[in-house]
């Protein structure tokens, strides 16, 4: 910026002449010396982790202070210094695993600080919600319950195209354990899943923090609470259909939903595959990387292990695609349905979006078998 300003043949909306006037025109070089490492370091080390306006800046300013005077480099110098302090002192804090209590690892996926256990393998956000600030955002801001509540054609036209995937789970579970049988859903929305599950004889009850999702389970007499510390009863299967990933502590959550399962109970899971092909390839544009809300990670290695700690033995484990052809076609025709004859509007970016997910939506599927 100030190598920049100093090209008087362009007009800026600030100077810094009196800035530059006040460096010696040759600093000592043990000074140009120390900047200079500091710059590098800067550019090699935080140059990723700044937006693109600061980045963009910065070289700018290098540049032109490099090719200009040396004073300018000088100057640049201290700005970039001040640019790596500023950096460091929001590294994202080195925390132990919270699964196997191993040091973890710090990385960046965009700008969106991670860590990493270097045993396990389980990343999550490096700074995660309090459960007050979670259950705010669930109850207010979250973005399907908030897009739901304004439109209910759109929460009738989401419950109509996951039909076929509901069903496909509902086998899943029948060959394994067949009603009658007590469903616990923990993170169920609008109770989509446990209203396909009780009409083929099974028991059914959820758990979720979004009063609008509780207030529509209600108008169709689906019982549903607010938090997982409110269930007394035994279950004999817990399902969480991308739910665990919101999940403030997963080890302990499934820990709890282990003490809530009768003897041989089933835990069935789904949740985004971050090693996928399609997550290493779009990192922080991916369909499933969602910083505000998605605050752990799962490879199949980590989940495996999360739920082996807990007490469970893995039945089924796969990383899938959770729509086929017959839920993408069920999703545009309740789209193209709901679009001429409700008042449902958007319906081209709602059909862009369901390609979008059925191509790049990739998650993992485990079914397990509580054994102590």
């Amino acid at each position: 910026i100030y190598g920049l300003a100093s090209n008087t043949s362009t007009s800026y909306p600030f100077s810094a002449a009196p800035i530059a006037a006040a460096i010696p025109a040759t600093p000592h070089p043990i000074i140009i010396a120390f900047f200079a490492i500091m710059s590098l370091y800067m550019l090699s080390s935080i140059l990723p982790k700044l937006s693109k306006n600061q980045t963009s800046f910065m070289l700018l300013g290098l540049l032109s202070a490099y090719t200009k005077a040396k004073r300018y480099f000088c100057f640049i110098s201290v700005y970039g210094f001040c640019q790596f302090m500023s950096a460091i002192t929001t590294q994202p804090p080195i925390h132990n695993c919270i699964m196997c209590n191993k040091p973890t690892q710090s990385f960046f996926v965009g700008k969106t600080p991670l860590i990493k256990c270097s045993e396990c393998g389980l990343i999550a956000s490096a700074f995660i919600p309090t459960d007050a600030e979670r259950e705010q955002y669930y109850t207010h801001s979250y973005s399907l319950t908030a897009e739901s509540t304004i439109n209910r054609s759109i929460a009738e036209m989401r419950r109509w195209s996951r039909l076929p995937e509901q069903l496909k789970l509902l086998r899943d579970i029948a060959a394994l354990k067949k009603a009658p049988a007590k469903i616990l859903d923990i993170g169920c929305d609008k109770a989509y899943f446990l209203d396909e599950a009780r009409r083929y004889g099974y028991d059914v009850f959820g758990v979720e923090p979004s009063q609008s999702a509780r207030e529509y389970a209600s108008t169709i007499g689906i019982p549903i609470v607010a938090h997982l510390d409110d269930i007394t009863d035994k279950y004999d299967i817990a399902v969480l259909w991308h739910s665990l990933e919101h999940s403030g502590n997963p080890v302990e959550t499934v820990k709890q939903i282990h003490s809530l399962l009768n003897n041989e109970g089933l835990i069935a899971i789904r949740v985004p595959d971050f090693g996928s092909f399609w997550s290493k390839v779009l990192k922080q544009n991916w369909l499933w990387f969602q910083s505000d809300n998605h605050y752990y990670h799962f490879t199949k290695e980590s989940l495996s292990a999360l739920v082996q700690n807990a007490g469970f033995s893995i039945l089924f484990l796969q990383s899938q695609r959770p729509s086929n052809l017959l839920t993408l076609r069920s999703g545009m025709t309740a789209i193209w349905s709901f679009g001429k004859y409700t008042s449902l509007r958007g319906t081209a970016r709602l059909r862009v979006s369901q390609l979008y997910q059925y191509f790049t939506g990739i998650e993992l599927y485990i079914i397990a078998q509580k054994v102590d």
